[in-house]
């Protein structure tokens, strides 16, 4: 019994020991900050601000730390684990000033034991601008989209929760909080929609109905003509009346769709447009008419591309060929002409093997070859079909929608990639069919080589601390291979990653936060681009593996101005 009582204490006082040791070591590892909330305006400090750090990554959110301000303003943080985090406060009435020269989004980067002391949080109080929206006539518009868009972009404070977006009520009343600066106040109107296409109606009587427009303060349908408003911090600036103006004639684009199968459902017309083929950036739909008929008015003079598609459900989709150019004059004519969806067949083989010995394993290796959109071509409600790769190492996909397309195969032997592939015998660039001008289909050749490179690594912040969970990586030997990319590697704890089956060549790795981007689509990926000067070059040859650290790669040049 004694034995049993000290062999139980000594046992006990080991994992007192032990545990008393991994909290030391947790406490020498982890970090803390240290800091005082203002009012931005007054200076004066600020009590009940709820300072929050925010760990995250793309699957959720991984850690949270906490803290409130006291009547000095005063907030410390302490056992912060190490790295980069999200800042988040909020008071009500308040609203978070990021620094001029900040990210995006507030960050705090924490290296291991480091202890920031001296932080210092603004709050600016909210601004409010409030008013109405009229029709032509002076009556209330209900259900228009209220948002300010900033006079000199870039100027405005940078806030990481902006109010959301304000409808105008039943008496077509408004009212906008967020913060200080100068804005233009603008009015979407109800009927007015990403997806939609406004037109005037025909009545009877023979008269149009009035189709608005979207409207700037006071009633200005182009942003250069409108009104700024002065919103000031604590204060509300009230009275404004927003007058919706008419949709101006501009360009139109319209044709006719032929192929149309007989029902209710007559198929959609989607149209893109942009300063090029390179650079699209808007887009709009239009279901066609019961004549076959389809048409988009109130347009500007731009590059466009339009196609349709008609989703069959169980019977079959169809879709015509994108057809594109340059908008000008009062009215473009283009004919579509739906058409089942492309078939695209060919062979998979590894580098050094005769086309049918089964892609390196025969029928041992269950493969797929897919396609993947690039660029800015969408296709949406066109089922994809087959593409599994038989012992001979054949394969065929139908219901391919016209556009350009990245060729992709899995699974990969380890440490494979893509080599090359080709279209009706002419070599694609970067593994990207161009398939947009297609008719029927077309035979592609794919080569697998299983020599790729590896690199494995971290991505750490110029201070040394790991990076935020929202940092993707892309790896490539041009701008526009990063452009391309739709499977940026994404890092794994502590900034850790590993890159494999990389094709030899010289590459630049470049690592962007997230949150730095300013949101998706086509801006975001320009920035990607331009980023590419930045990014880190690494030379990856056969079979090599490559371990080293990386930094995050900024998007901007670091001694540009702000």
């Amino acid at each position: 019994m004694h034995l049993e009582t000290t062999t139980a204490t000594v046992l006990g006082m080991r994992i007192a020991t032990l545990l008393a040791a991994l909290a030391c070591r947790l406490s020498a590892q982890s970090g803390s900050v240290d800091g005082t909330a203002i009012d931005a305006v007054t200076r004066e400090p600020l009590s009940g601000v709820h300072v929050r750090l925010i760990g995250a990554n793309f699957t959720g959110l991984t850690a949270t730390y906490g803290a409130m301000s006291d009547r000095t303003g005063h907030f410390s943080i302490a056992m912060i684990r190490p790295g980069t985090y999200i800042l988040y406060p909020e008071r009500g009435g308040y609203l978070h000033v990021q620094p001029k020269g900040g990210s995006e989004i507030p960050r705090i980067a924490i290296k291991a034991g480091e202890k920031v002391t001296g932080y210092v949080l603004e709050m600016t109080q909210r601004a409010v601008i409030s008013g109405r929206v009229v029709d032509e006539a002076g009556d209330p518009v209900q259900g228009a989209r209220m948002v300010t868009v900033a006079v000199t972009p870039g100027e405005a404070p940078i806030l990481f929760s902006p109010p959301g977006m304000v409808m105008s009520d039943d008496h077509g009343e408004f009212r906008l909080v967020g913060q200080p600066g100068k804005f233009y106040v603008q009015a979407t109107p109800p009927s007015q929609n990403p997806y939609g296409n406004e037109r005037p109606e025909k009545r009877s009587d023979g008269s149009n109905g009035v189709a608005y427009a979207t409207t700037f303060f006071p009633s200005a349908v182009r942003k250069e003509r409108a009104t700024a408003v002065e919103a000031v911090a604590g204060k509300e600036v009230a009275g404004l009346e927003v007058r919706l103006g008419r949709v101006q004639q501009g360009v139109s684009l319209g044709g006719t769709v032929s192929g149309v199968p007989a029902g209710n459902n007559r198929g959609t017309v989607l149209m893109q447009w942009g300063e090029s083929a390179e650079r699209i950036t808007s887009s709009r739909s239009t279901p066609v008419g019961a004549d076959g008929r389809y048409r988009f008015d109130g347009l500007a003079p731009t590059y466009y591309r339009v196609w349709a598609i008609y989703n069959g459900g169980d019977r079959q989709s169809l879709v015509s060929l994108a057809k594109e150019g340059q908008l000008e004059g009062e009215l473009a004519n283009v004919d579509l002409a739906l058409a089942p969806g492309l078939e695209l067949s060919g062979t998979v083989k590894l580098e050094g093997e005769a086309v049918g010995a089964g892609a390196g394993a025969g029928a041992a290796v269950k493969r797929k070859v897919r396609v993947e959109a690039v660029g800015s071509y969408t296709f949406t409600s066109i089922p994809i079909t087959g593409g599994e790769v038989d012992a001979a190492g054949n394969f065929t996909i139908r219901g391919i929608a016209p556009g350009k397309y990245r060729v992709a195969v899995s699974p990969l032997p380890e440490n494979g990639y893509v080599k090359s592939v080709e279209v009706d015998g002419a070599a694609a660039v970067n593994q990207v069919a161009d398939l947009s001008r297609a008719a029927g289909g077309a035979t592609v050749k794919v080569v697998l080589a299983g020599d790729g490179g590896q690199i494995t690594g971290r991505v750490v912040e110029d201070n040394g601390a790991a990076p935020s969970g929202l940092v993707m990586l892309f790896l490539g030997r041009s701008a526009e291979e990063l452009e391309m990319s739709n499977d940026p590697g994404r890092l794994g704890a502590d900034g850790k990653f590993t890159l494999h089956g990389i094709a030899p060549g010289k590459y630049r790795l470049v690592a962007i936060d997230f949150f730095q981007m300013g949101g998706s689509g086509a801006g975001a990926l320009e920035r990607i681009r331009k980023a590419f000067v930045r990014g880190e070059e690494v030379d990856v040859r056969p079979g090599e593996k490559i371990a080293r650290d990386f930094k995050v790669t900024p998007l901007e040049e670091p001694n540009a101005k702000k």
